[in-house]
């Protein structure tokens, strides 16, 4: 689409549906950042609350076995971390799986540090 031309005290301006645009998609940016950023204030003190509700009895016996699990031959997150200081860690699902196996014990070690810096 053509651009239109206007003239006020003797300049040129061009406005084009480009600069439109983009005006409006940093309007909207800006405030579905600010909508973010107050939504994510929120979503923190619910995580908080929420890790702070998980018991010990629970958390402990879950980060254990899934360290554990699989039993034999070998657990999966010290296959995953051997294969992580090789160098060999690069498919996805292998990826997934060191995170999902040490995920508890992420969860533990965070609920520990935060009982202990209250």
């Amino acid at each position: 689409m053509k651009s239109r031309s206007n003239t006020q005290r003797g300049a040129t301006h061009n406005i084009g549906n480009n600069d439109i645009l983009k005006a409006v998609s940093d309007l909207v940016s800006l405030w579905h950042f600010e909508y973010m950023v107050s939504v994510g204030e929120k979503g923190i003190e619910i995580m908080w609350a929420v890790l702070d509700k998980i018991s010990y009895y629970v958390l402990i016996p879950v980060a254990v076995l899934m360290l554990l699990a699989p039993f034999r031959p070998m657990p999966h997150a010290l296959e995953k971390l051997i294969m992580l200081r090789n160098g060999e860690l690069t498919s996805p699902i292998d990826i997934f799986d060191l995170l999902f196996h040490l995920l508890p014990t992420l969860i533990l070690l965070i609920k520990i540090y935060r009982s202990l810096s209250d």
